[in-house]
């Protein structure tokens, strides 16, 4: 079997790179969510069930999937930042959970983390696929996937050492914001390049 090649025409960068960012921030919100959400239920919430740190995971990869669904009923131009909303709402939702020890805003911080992951998942799929030529488009879309990887095993990994470094309260708080500011970059970008390309063309 053959290595799929890795590609990046000129005319796709516009829809890249917003979506790159986007789903790097999204996969990071997914690990830290999947890997340390035992870690958060024990230490901050005080709950160690397993059945329970089993349903909220599930409550994940459930909202993740009626994201990828839900972004369909929005237009092209809508998809990517309605779902980086979301996203940020959720780990917005999820450092004040850890802030103030609430189960239900960690519950509903874990829902829309999962509904924006899924949207923006989604969205970005379907961006990068349409604005990439016919016979190049499984390049791109191989590129996206590199990225999506990264997010969720560099920034894991970059936890467990801040984890260490100044507790797991303080870490998930941070790591929370930096994925809100990644997400608002996303859509900063976005809108820039929508802008800038009439200009450039």
């Amino acid at each position: 079997m053959r290595r799929q090649s890795l590609g990046l025409p000129p005319g796709v960068r516009t829809a890249f790179f917003p979506a790159a960012i986007a789903c790097f921030a999204a996969f990071a919100l997914l690990g830290l969510l999947t890997s340390l959400e035992p870690a958060i239920l024990g230490k901050v919430i005080g709950i160690s069930n397993r059945a329970t740190v089993g349903g909220l995971i599930f409550l994940v990869f459930v909202a993740s999937l009626c994201g990828q669904i839900l972004q369909r009923r929005f237009t092209e131009g809508m998809r990517l930042p309605l779902a980086c909303g979301v996203l940020i709402l959720g780990a917005a939702l999820l450092a004040v959970s850890l802030v103030v020890n609430s189960m239900t805003l960690l519950i509903l911080g874990a829902i829309a983390a999962g509904l924006g992951q899924g949207g923006i998942f989604a969205a970005s799929i379907v961006a990068v696929a349409a604005a990439s030529p016919h016979d190049q488009r499984a390049e791109v879309t191989s590129l996206l996937f590199v990225v999506v990887y990264l997010a969720v095993s560099v920034p894991v990994l970059s936890l467990g050492v801040a984890i260490e470094a100044m507790g797991l309260r303080a870490a998930g708080i941070t790591f929370s914001i930096l994925v809100m500011l990644l997400s608002i970059m996303a859509v900063a970008v976005l809108k820039w390049r929508r802008i800038a390309a009439p200009a450039l063309t």
